[in-house]
């Protein structure tokens, strides 16, 4: 098996999980995505939750796909503003923009995240391992349904953990100074992870469905 990369935002910094052949799920973090990145070189394949492309209008068909594959936890799939909304000068501009472009208003959340889309779509423009997957996703692809409990919760992080060790990813109890990240994204980090596992055995999907590797806009699992 390839080493494989999962990451997930964990403010105010980036949570890794990589899988190497052999040897126990290793848990990092860093503030600086490229250094995380960067400290896994021989990773053939980079999950990150992130939106990698931005629609030019309107929403992207994987995230409105998404939501209905997830069912109950489907308000977990961000949808991405247009480009023009993210690149506002201001909060009120971008609210203004996404009413007259989308329909809805902004929320500070989708505006607050606009800086991290900008640095994924700028590494993965220049490193072809990188694509983007949504935890929530994986985690109903793994299961086989919809997870019953929210991430935030004690049932869904247990629920969450043991799916994982079902698939061979097994979280140490002490990370060490990564154990600082809050457990739901440790966990998101990890699904991402198995996702990208998924991308090197050519077992992985995607929304759109049968989208060629490398497409943006696309979400894998």
């Amino acid at each position: 098996m390839s080493t494989v990369l999962g990451i997930d935002w964990a403010r105010p910094r980036w949570v890794g999980v990589v899988l190497e052949d052999g040897a126990p799920a290793r848990v990092v973090a860093d503030q600086d995505l490229a250094a995380l990145v960067d400290g896994v070189p021989d990773a053939a394949c980079i999950g990150v939750d992130m939106p990698i492309g931005t629609p030019g209008d309107g929403v992207r068909a994987s995230e409105l796909q998404a939501r209905t594959f997830v069912g109950v936890r489907r308000s977990s799939v961000f949808l991405t503003p247009p480009a023009e909304v993210l690149a506002a000068g201001s909060y009120a501009e971008a609210n203004t923009l996404a009413r007259a472009t989308i329909g809805r208003g902004l929320s500070q959340q989708a505006w607050g995240l606009r800086r991290l889309i900008a640095i994924v779509a700028a590494l993965a423009a220049g490193d072809a391992r990188i694509f983007e997957v949504h935890p929530e996703v994986s985690f109903t692809a793994l299961v086989g349904a919809p997870m019953a409990a929210a991430k935030t919760t004690w049932n869904g992080q247990m629920a969450r953990r043991t799916a994982l060790a079902r698939a061979g990813i097994v979280l140490a109890d002490d990370l060490g100074p990564a154990g600082a990240v809050p457990v739901a994204d440790v966990l998101g980090a990890a699904v991402v992870a198995w996702s990208a596992r998924r991308h090197v055995a050519g077992e992985a999907r995607s929304f759109p469905e049968g989208a060629p590797a490398g497409a943006r806009e696309t979400i894998w699992y």
